[in-house]
């Protein structure tokens, strides 16, 4: 009785691998369904269950739609695209007539200032090229992010100066041009001011 017992128990081991066995089976023919099923579709789904990525590429061959259609030459436009140099890229934000009209206003500031100084060479009259250099030294402190540092340490000769800043200007010509550049005439600048109220700096923007 007990051998009997003994073999109705194994026989039910082995009955239930095979039906566990069979189960795996299926479940492995469902799965390769799935990734068939996964195969057979012109898109996977992003991890975020809702962007679609093509599985096939696009055919070159479609006709475009006329807004992706690039009717126009990439990268600058009109006159900057005859720079060939940042001078020429510089002179198109600040032309020769922008410079000559700089010149021109601080040179009256300067006239109605002079007298307050002793020397006459502390308070000479500037020029295009002096307020180009004026510009470019003022453009290269902003590269070396220098605009806060004070504008003695740039002139320094101690070694931890800029001797670009030494050659182009002195300290003291420097400081005194940064006081008396001005953008207008000042002798009618109140009367204008009364219709616009930035008028001390329109010519620039105009």
């Amino acid at each position: 009785m007990w051998e009997y017992e003994k073999v109705v128990a194994r026989l039910q081991q082995l009955f239930d691998e095979v039906e566990s066995a069979d189960e795996d089976v299926a479940v492995g023919d469902r799965c390769s369904e799935s990734e068939d099923d996964n195969l057979s579709l012109k898109f996977f789904i992003g991890k975020d269950s809702t962007t679609k990525w093509r599985r096939p590429p696009l055919s070159h061959k479609v006709k475009r739609k006329p807004q992706n259609i690039v009717r126009f030459k990439p990268g600058v436009t009109k006159k900057a695209a005859n720079g060939k140099s940042p001078l020429d890229a510089w002179k198109l934000f600040f032309p020769d007539s922008v410079i000559d009209e700089l010149v021109q206003c601080t040179n009256i500031y300067i006239k109605i200032i002079r007298n307050k100084y002793t020397r006459d060479r502390d308070a000479k009259e500037t020029n295009q090229a002096e307020i180009k250099a004026l510009m470019g030294l003022l453009l290269l402190a902003g590269v070396l992010r220098s605009s806060h540092q004070n504008d003695a340490d740039l002139w320094t000769k101690d070694g931890t100066g800029r001797e670009l800043f030494r050659t182009v200007l002195s300290l003291k010509r420097f400081e005194f041009l940064l006081r008396v550049i001005r953008f207008d005439d000042v002798h009618d600048r109140e009367i204008r001011k009364k219709t616009d109220k930035i008028i001390a700096i329109r010519k620039m923007f105009d």
